[in-house]
């Protein structure tokens, strides 16, 4: 009989483990509102890719992620959606954010790009649209305040300085516009800190950052000359 309760036991166990969680509230009321639009469904949507113990293994199922995304300390939901037009499929990527309910933040809007999921960090800082599951090229998002902008650090981040095409060096501005005078040139991915942000898009974004070359040396770069630190550049 023992062998029997604990066969039951682990069998009951690893069903429990292979049911999907249910969509939070919050993303359940939502898609009621979006008229064609559901959650990801590989074996519908992704004919012949990843299986959902595949996904599941790498750690991306279910197709949403219930994470602080806005830094209220309140839990929101991250959620890889698509929707059928025109005899094709659509994916997205949606944000909700508790604290204003009603309305939809698409970090990715519906388009004919196939996604695999979506991932967060445990702070929810970084939304990454899983394009891809076995590389490092899905870029991510961050929440700005207004909208989910791709590529937006936040204080204490590390970054690496990226020089115009076709140049080895960029000035370090005394500040944040281009017609300042230069402190010093930085050489092409030089590994930087951010210590202070300017602007309210992508597009008047200056990012004030400590630099050692080799002694420190601070100043501002514009958004357009940042780039991602690990490893690409040594």
């Amino acid at each position: 009989m023992k062998w029997l309760r604990a066969t039951f036991f682990f069998a009951s166990l690893a069903m429990a483990q292979s049911v999907d969680p249910k969509p939070p509230a919050l993303l359940n009321d939502t898609l009621r509102q979006l008229p064609g639009v559901r959650l990801l469904d590989p074996p519908r949507d992704l004919p012949g890719g990843y299986t959902i113990e595949e996904i599941r293994k790498l750690g991306y199922w279910p197709p949403w992620v219930v994470v602080d995304l806005d830094g209220d300390r309140q839990p929101d939901v991250v959620a890889a959606v698509v929707k059928r037009v025109a005899g094709t499929t659509q994916f997205g990527i949606l944000a909700l954010h508790t604290q204003t309910p009603g309305q939809i933040h698409w970090v990715v809007a519906l388009q004919k790009d196939p996604l695999n999921g979506v991932a967060a960090g445990d702070s929810g800082t970084k939304v990454t649209p899983l394009f891809c599951l076995y590389c490092d090229a899905n870029g991510w998002f961050r929440w700005s305040g207004r909208a989910y902008e791709a590529m937006l650090y936040e204080l204490g981040d590390r970054i690496t300085i990226a020089p115009d095409e076709g140049k080895e060096t960029l000035d370090l501005l005394a500040l944040p516009n281009r017609q300042s005078r230069s402190i010093g040139k930085i050489a092409q991915c030089k590994n930087a800190k951010v210590l202070g942000i300017r602007g309210a898009s992508s597009r008047d974004r200056w990012y004030f950052v400590e630099i050692s070359r080799p002694t420190l040396t601070r100043g501002w770069v514009s958004a357009s000359h940042v780039g991602e630190v690990p490893g690409v550049c040594e």
